[in-house]
């Protein structure tokens, strides 16, 4: 018979890695982060050293704005860009990997921002092209956020 304790035991090790952001919010600050999310400000703009355009974003809102994913329509395809997140009173440059040439016509963009509950939020608009910002129009639908 073999000795208690003379095996190894099976064991199981498990990591995580969390990431929380807090944000404080003093009281009185005009608006809601709702808000902020819905009044982001669109447009393209060149990339520096001539690499293509980028989709700026502009938050005048007092709140931050976290972007999941911006899809932008162009030329029969949607084109996608990373998350990000928009600061207050601030800006965003979104780098989409396919855009090499300035988009013609109007563009009607969709993003999804993520809520204080965690929950994805996704609003429709329009992209200023010549260097003039167009406003988000919002939509109603939400889910939770998906790995």
């Amino acid at each position: 018979m073999p000795k208690a304790g003379s095996e190894p035991r099976n064991y199981m090790q498990v990591a995580f890695r969390s990431r929380l952001k807090l944000f404080y919010r003093p009281a009185g600050l005009p608006g809601t982060p709702e808000e902020a999310a819905e009044r982001l400000s669109w447009s393209i703009r060149p990339q520096a050293a001539g690499k293509g355009y980028l989709l700026h974003a502009v938050n005048a809102s007092p709140y931050h704005v976290t972007v999941n994913r911006v899809l932008l329509p162009v030329t029969g395809r949607e084109l996608e860009s990373d998350s990000g997140m928009v600061p207050p009173g601030g800006s965003y440059d979104f780098v989409f990997k396919d855009l090499k040439s300035h988009p013609a016509g109007e563009l009607k963009l969709r993003y999804e921002s993520i809520n204080d509950y965690g929950a994805v939020v996704v609003h429709q608009g329009l992209v200023g092209l010549e260097g003039g910002a167009a406003r988000a129009a919002p939509s109603v639908t939400t889910g939770l956020v998906s790995p």
